[in-house]
């Protein structure tokens, strides 16, 4: 139920709750209702922006929706993308530009064209790989088999760390994914861990460099001085476990939804222009992500609200996708929606996910290898386990399935 208070349009939304979780389409449509700039009192109160078009504005407008995070103490300091904010800053994703452009540019080289095509060269022996072992075995679990482990191996190869062993740090990385920063149970010391392990990697490459996102960072300078193994550390850390997130939870979502259709198969399989609309409509319909904080900078009227110095804002990605103004009938999967591009699961702005063409590549590789080599596959829907909580990424803990 929503009431208004002080003329702020209000909303009961706790992207936290297990209850969110369940039923988090109701939630987004229910904003949809109320208005594109709603308040929540969850988490200490603040501001979730549903519309599409101005959550794209916010994330565009650093110098009024600020990434900061200043964990000083001091009354009002920006406690940066995450709502409840990490105690710990993102190196990469807590900053605004010119240090977040210049420390981005290190990294975006390796998601250029040339490297691209080197990457799903990887992504293809990968997936052979576990499609492989999958027919062999009768079925699998989707989640670790397949789901993350393509995209881990692929992405710990850019970065430099050895593919084969990519469990030590995508199983980490997918317990973040599901567990609240303000939990008891989240992993502080396994990112610790892994933080340390890419110091050092970041170190032996200063010494013996390779064709890797590690040894750059190693001879990396920011403003004429060499860039601290710790940030660096930090930088491989946040695509490392971010790297991973966005296409497993859609490839998980999505190898359900495709054994429910594959009537809708043939002409994916006949059409690769087909296929890429398939592929973003099932971004649209599956956003891994629930929203990304920014803070206020200033007073500014935004959505018909005036929103104060200091408050807090969600840039609610789910609620854009979702956006009926932009997609008309969002809950109906239409694998031929003209606009289906214009989704924002890979956010907007100058924090736009630097991986996001990597993460299509692999995802159209693995639709394919689904289609064609486990045209037979069946889903087992009583043993699948969704997170409980999708604060962080809407995903799915465990897919089991058999294939003849």
């Amino acid at each position: 139920m929503s009431v208004a208070i002080k003329d702020r349009p209000m909303v009961e939304f706790n992207h936290q709750s297990p209850e969110f979780a369940r039923n988090w389409r109701a939630k987004v449509a229910e904003i949809h209702r109320i208005g594109p700039v709603v308040w929540t009192n969850a988490h200490g109160g603040h501001w979730i922006i549903a519309d599409r078009e101005l959550v794209e504005q916010a994330a565009q407008d650093w110098e009024t929706f600020s990434s900061l995070n200043v964990v000083d103490g001091s009354p009002g300091a920006p406690r940066g993308i995450l709502i409840p904010p990490l105690e710990q800053p993102l190196t990469l994703n807590e900053q605004d530009p010119p240090e977040s452009t210049e420390r981005r540019m290190l990294e975006a080289k390796f998601f250029a064209p040339a490297y691209l095509r080197k990457w799903a060269e990887y992504a293809e022996k990968y997936l052979d790989q576990a499609i492989d072992e999958a027919i062999a075995k009768g079925g699998g679990e989707f989640v670790h088999d397949i789901g993350l482990r393509v995209p881990a191996k692929t992405t710990l190869t850019l970065v430099g760390v050895d593919p084969d062993d990519w469990e030590s740090i995508a199983m980490p990385a997918h317990k973040i994914t599901r567990v609240p920063a303000t939990s008891p149970d989240y992993p502080y010391d396994e990112l610790a861990r892994i933080h340390q392990k890419l110091v050092d990697l970041i170190l032996e490459r200063g010494e013996r460099p390779r064709d890797d996102m590690a040894s750059s960072l190693a001879k990396a300078t920011i403003g004429g001085q060499p860039l601290d193994p710790q940030i660096g550390a930090g930088m491989l850390l946040t695509l490392a476990t971010g790297g991973f997130d966005t296409a497993t939870a859609m490839l998980s979502h999505s190898f359900i939804w495709l054994a429910d259709h594959k009537d809708q198969w043939p002409p994916l399989l006949e059409d690769d222009g087909k296929l890429v609309y398939a592929i973003n409509e099932l971004f649209r319909a599956y956003p891994s992500n629930v929203g990304t904080a920014r803070n206020v900078t200033r007073d500014v009227e935004f959505g018909g609200q005036l929103l104060r110095k200091g408050d807090r804002v969600m840039l609610c990605w789910s609620a854009a996708n979702y956006d009926p103004q932009v997609f008309p009938d969002p809950e109906q999967i239409r694998l031929d929606r003209p606009n289906s591009h214009r989704h924002l699961t890979f956010g907007a702005g100058g924090h736009r996910c630097l991986g996001s063409p990597l993460a299509r590549i692999e995802i159209k590789a693995v639709f394919k290898a689904i289609m064609t080599r486990m045209p037979n596959y069946r889903v087992d829907k009583a043993s699948v386990e969704y997170f409980e909580n999708i604060g962080n990424v809407n995903g799915i803990a465990r897919l089991p399935f058999t294939v003849d």
